[in-house]
């Protein structure tokens, strides 16, 4: 006999995939347990996949959390893992809170998130590990040659991010970015990196995806390949800080002479993380295992090489009645 464990996603979204995998080693394991998801909007497609589900408020209401809190108690949370970038700082911050009540918040400490959230500290957070980070230009008058790529610097999925090719260009889309930063354009192939540390918070695995095709900002083509000098960059920027949980999305881009350029670090499972799971590198039944006491094995995190993801839209049908149309 194995004790349960019930868990909760926050701001699940579209995140089926995700979840699928969750409740399938669930059931496949033997394992007593429960997959709650929540989400502000009840038409979320990821809602239908759990066994119980919860409308949640705004983000930015003031008893967001509060609200999370009493639910997980009431219905035996062991774990939450939230899913979406503007919740992971409250959240972060309430992790202690939680604890004592026997709830983990699958989440890194708050000056990890912090360094995730603002893009000008990404570029501290990369630098002081001693990589490779594009530059931002404080000034429009700075900038010397161009394409440049702007960004906003609190932004999330691609949001507003795009390059740009000219200072007219540039000017005309500085209006339209809250908030935004200037970043140098780095030319070359763009990878995912989806790194996983576990409840003690030790590096487990490190999964590179050479992104094929992006949409609405999440990879809809990608392939796992083993670049050893981009595990490698990880490696040692994860040695440089303390405070990683869980899923670490990594971003970078490998010029033609084979510079690793970082540049965005989402401490999160990203949306292409179904890869990475497909692959075999499987972090919820780590996490599951992890949580319930038992051993896990560096088979957990082998995963194959050049496996290739096509992603496509698929319908989820219910009556609209069941979720208030």
């Amino acid at each position: 006999m194995t004790k349960p464990i019930n868990i909760l996603f926050t701001s699940c979204g579209r995140r089926v995939e995700l979840i699928r995998y969750f409740k399938n080693i669930l059931k496949h394991e033997a394992i007593d347990g429960t997959i709650h998801c929540g989400d502000y909007q009840r038409t979320a497609p990821a809602l239908l996949e759990a066994n119980f589900t919860v409308q949640l408020p705004s983000i930015f209401d003031e008893n967001y959390i509060s609200y999370i809190k009493e639910y997980a108690v009431s219905n035996k949370i062991n774990i939450i893992i939230p899913l979406l970038d503007y919740e992971l700082n409250k959240l972060s911050a309430a992790k202690q809170d939680f604890l004592n009540s026997d709830i983990i918040i699958l989440i890194s400490e708050p000056i990890i998130i912090d360094y995730g959230q603002d893009k000008r500290n990404t570029k501290y957070f990369f630098e002081k590990a001693g990589l490779l980070t594009p530059n931002i230009f404080d000034k429009v008058e700075n900038i010397q040659n161009y394409p440049v790529f702007l960004k906003p610097a609190k932004g999330s999925a691609s949001i507003g991010a795009k390059k740009v090719s000219s200072y007219k260009d540039l000017s005309f889309n500085l209006n339209e970015i809250d908030d935004p930063i200037i970043q140098e354009y780095i030319d070359g192939t763009e990878y995912t990196i989806d790194a996983w540390f576990d409840l003690q918070g030790h590096l487990k695995c490190i999964v590179p995806r050479r992104r094929i095709e992006v949409r609405s900002g999440e990879v809809s083509k990608g392939i796992t390949e083993k670049d050893n000098s981009i595990i490698s960059d990880v490696q040692k920027l994860t040695k440089s800080y303390q405070g990683f949980l869980g899923c670490i999305t990594f971003q970078c881009i490998k010029t033609e002479n084979s510079d690793n350029y970082f540049i965005e670090m989402n401490p999160r499972f990203g949306g292409g993380i179904p890869l990475s799971i497909a692959a075999g590198a499987n972090f919820p039944k780590a996490l599951i295992y992890d949580f319930l006491g038992n051993k896990t094995d560096e088979e957990f995190y082998k995963w194959k090489n050049g496996l290739a993801m096509l992603r496509y839209d698929q319908g989820l049908y219910i009556q609209g009645k069941d979720i208030g149309l």
